[in-house]
């Protein structure tokens, strides 16, 4: 009998506000080692395979400190904590379109990136800050290549301080950016302008974070000969 098997095979929980209650979307969780990871759906929920339930898992989104768990049970809840505000520009530089940079290409990598889809993972550019952003220094939407065989997969736009060296290091931004792939390989932008986000002295990293949920997935079958 196969049903007691299915029963017992996974782990089910949801990821919620700790002050709120109310579910978290889209959080990235993944196993300490980065061996294994998925991601909550819309509506909080996750699901994690039994044979990795003595991992240590960490949950992370923007907007929320990270949290780290060993042994997940259960149905279990996990609560995350909002991470320290950010200080941020006076919204009103959305209205004096000399202060916007436009757009911010992020230019097609044909690098092979299949494992890339296996777990929640960043791709990320550098963008050095240029004399040529000063009088425009704020970023207004950002351009993506998307190759998607699912009709509105998700996937977030994150986007980082720059240290010294280039490398991604305080997150910009106390929410996620969601966006939406069409069907097949095609350019996407994504208007980024109401999260005031400025080219900083070291610049910043913008990726694209990929998201692990079960709508997100592509089924294909094939038949053979035999």
């Amino acid at each position: 009998c196969l049903a007691p098997m299915l029963a017992t095979a996974q782990i089910d929980g949801i990821v919620k506000d700790s002050v709120t209650g109310k579910p978290i979307p889209y959080v990235a969780i993944r196993t300490v080692k980065n061996m294994f990871g998925v991601s909550a759906a819309k509506d909080g929920s996750f699901t994690i395979p039994r044979t990795e339930r003595s991992e240590t898992f960490e949950f992370s989104v923007s907007g929320y400190q990270p949290k780290k768990i060993s042994n997940i049970t259960e149905q279990n809840i996990v609560l995350m904590s909002r991470a320290n505000p950010q200080q941020r520009t006076n919204p009103q530089f959305k209205k004096q379109n000399k202060n916007v940079t436009g757009e911010i290409p992020v230019e097609y990598d044909q690098t092979q990136t299949s494992s890339f889809f296996s777990k929640p993972a960043i791709l990320a550019k550098y963008f050095p800050s240029l004399s040529r952003y000063d009088e425009t220094p704020y970023v207004n939407a950002v351009m993506v290549y998307v190759l998607s065989k699912v009709q509105g997969a998700t996937y977030k736009i994150r986007i980082f301080e720059a240290d010294e060296n280039g490398a991604p290091a305080k997150d910009l931004l106390d929410q996620d950016i969601i966006a939406h792939a069409e069907l097949g390989e095609k350019p996407a932008r994504i208007d980024i302008s109401g999260f005031g986000i400025k080219m900083l002295e070291n610049g910043i990293v913008i990726g694209v974070e990929s998201i692990i949920t079960a709508e997100n997935t592509a089924e294909i079958s094939w038949k053979t000969d035999n």
